[in-house]
Formats: structure tokens, sequence, C-alpha cells
């Protein structure tokens, strides 16, 4: 149990520059009781981190690691947990923004509930666009802040509030799990941990605007997926895949549509938005055909981690104490 005086929850945040982070710390100062936060920031470039956030105030603690690179992200966001030493620990982004009061509630869903991992609300942040529209039904529906409360099987990579004993007890493995989502929510559910999905404690998301990125940035998704999944198949069963792999759009849109039917009868949206999602789930199927089939394609890993860090440059203006 910690004292009045330790920190509760570990913030991580992996990221490139001070600047690039600021606008999440000063959302962070706004949650309840932030003195009781400990701040992780993760760069490669940790010198120059370390001497711009000298002045930063506010919370119970500011600390910042190393790590080699960001690419793949998972990495960045296991060094700060490694590092955490709070009990809970809330693995963030540059561009999602927990509201005031969301903290407190999710850690009374993780509490109340005896839960392992507690889940928020997700906001649409900038609702102007179809492709903002589109990827944010694609990362989020199935945890919008306007569903209602219902039992979850899966969770999020990150934006989630973890028992730290949950992730330390993933070893040497972590860092593979806060990069895929697929690998993380197979291990809670082999250790049959517990899972709570908690609307009311919301979460403002940025999402891409740009039709162009938003289309790679899906596509090295896919990539990436699939060369994990490769790596250890035989032949045959990549063909098989691969040739599978046209039914990805269809099967994914029906794994969102119920969610997304609720979240647009009351969030209606662009009237293009559901072709652009298709656009964005046909560039991620091609991405994981492409993996099976052994072709090479760039350096898909440093795509995702250059949209990751850098979406604000892709979407419209955001100020996260609107809320």
């Amino acid at each position: 149990m910690t004292s009045i005086t330790d920190p509760l929850v570990s913030v991580v945040l992996p990221t490139d520059t001070y600047e690039t982070i600021a606008p999440v710390l000063e959302s962070l100062r706004r949650l309840e009781a932030p003195e009781r936060l400990e701040v992780i920031l993760v760069s490669p470039e940790a010198d120059d981190l370390r001497a711009a956030a000298l002045g930063t105030s506010g919370f119970h603690s500011v600390r910042v690691c190393h790590t080699a690179t960001l690419a793949p992200m998972g990495a960045a966001r296991a060094v700060g947990v490694e590092a955490s030493s709070a009990p809970y620990v809330f693995i963030g982004e540059t561009h999602s923004y927990l509201w005031p009061d969301a903290l407190e509630k999710l850690l009374s869903a993780l509490v109340d509930g005896n839960a392992d991992v507690a889940v928020p609300g997700f906001v649409n942040s900038n609702p102007t666009s179809a492709f903002s529209w589109a990827g944010f039904f694609h990362g989020y529906a199935r945890w919008g802040a306007d569903l209602e409360v219902y039992a979850i099987q899966e969770c999020p990579t990150y934006d989630c509030l973890v028992r730290r004993e949950v992730l330390l007890a993933m070893g040497d493995s972590l860092p593979g799990m806060l990069h895929n989502g697929e690998i993380l929510n197979e291990a809670l559910a082999k250790q049959s941990r517990r899972l709570v999905f908690a609307p009311d404690a919301r979460i403002s998301h940025q999402n891409m605007e740009k039709a162009w990125p938003s289309t790679i940035e899906h596509f090295a998704i896919g990539y990436t997926i699939g060369s994990r999944r490769a790596a250890s198949w035989s032949p045959i069963r990549r063909l098989a895949y691969m040739a599978g792999s046209i039914l990805v759009p269809a099967v994914l849109l029906i794994r969102t549509w119920r969610p997304i039917r609720s979240l647009g009868a009351k969030h209606p949206f662009p009237v293009l938005t559901l072709p652009t999602l298709l656009l964005l789930l046909v560039a991620k199927a091609m991405g994981e055909a492409f993996a099976y089939a052994g072709i090479p394609f760039g350096s898909c890993e440093e795509i995702r981690a250059k949209y990751e860090i850098r979406r604000l440059d892709y979407a419209s203006g955001f100020n996260s104490l609107k809320k």
C-alpha cells in the first residue's frame, strides 16, 4: 500500500521532444490530485528532454528515461513501465487527453471491479472529417464514450489504467505486448485477467485527417501484424492467409458495426466516413497480404512511430483544455 506521499499512478509518455508532449502534460495537471502522478517521459533524446523538463511542476515527480528508438513503440513504453514505481500505470500518447475526472473514475472502476485493466470511454476530439471518424472508428469504436457499460474481452494497447504488477509479470515479452494489442490481449486472456470498461471516464483522442498518411499508416499496421504472424508460420499457412486477406475488411467492419451504429446515432458523421473506413481497412488488409507474401515494404515500424508520435502534424488543431 502506498502512503499519501507516494505516487499513486505512473503515467508513461513516449515522445520525441518536450514540445510534442507539453499539451498532454497540461491536461494531466487538470486531473484531480496531479501531485499523486509520477510522470515518466521516454525518448531517444533524453538529455535534451531532461533539460527542457526541468521547470515542469504540479506532479509528484517527472522522470526522463532513455530509449534507443521509438520504433517499435512497445520498447519505449516498456522502458517507462520498468522505471515506474506507482501501483498503477497509465500509458499515454502524444495526442490523447484524459478529462479532469477521468483518472479517478478509472481508479474506482479498477478497485471496485477488482479488475486488472480499466478502459476509458474514447471521444473523437476532432470530429470534422471522414478520415478522422474512420480512423477513430477503426481504432476505438468498441470503447466509445457514449456506449453503455458492457463486459469487454479486449483492451487497447495503451490509454488504459493497468495494475503495474500485471505488466511486470509479462517479463521479456512486455515490449512486444505494448506494441501489438493482439499479443497483449492474448496474454491477458491466458492469465484470466479481468478487464472493465468505464465509459464515463472519458479521454479525447486526436485522429489523423489527411488521406495519404492515414492510408499509409493503416498499410503499415497491417504489414507489421502480418510480419509478426508470418515469422512462425509455414509457407502453406502464409499462402492461405494471403488469399484470405481479401476478407479482412469485411470481418473488421462487421466486428465494429454495432458500436459504430450506436455512436453514429449520437454523433452524426460525414457521409463519406464509411467508404473512407473501408479504404483504411483495405489498406490494412493489403499490408497483411504483402507481409504473408514476404514482399518487403520499407520500414513500417518507423512509419508507425512517426504517425503515432507526430499525429498532431496530420490533424486540425485541438485545445486539450476545452474539457
